[in-house]
């Protein structure tokens, strides 16, 4: 290989490293927690491998 495709690969490899963690700080993220206490409403999350299935009661209060 030529030195100049050697020299473009090691920049670019240089910018990846430092382009992707700095993206990864400009992407907006949730930081609190808005999450009840106490709920009404009975929840069931059934975990089957690969999929989760929330489970709801068909009959409620309401």
């Amino acid at each position: 290989m030529k030195p100049k495709v050697i020299i473009r690969y090691l920049l670019s490899a240089c910018l990846l490293i430092v382009l992707l963690p700095a993206i990864g700080l400009w992407i907006p993220r949730k930081w609190d927690d808005d999450s009840q206490a106490s709920c009404q409403y009975r929840v069931c999350v059934a975990k089957f491998g690969y999929h989760s299935n929330i489970l709801v009661p068909v009959r409620n209060a309401i």
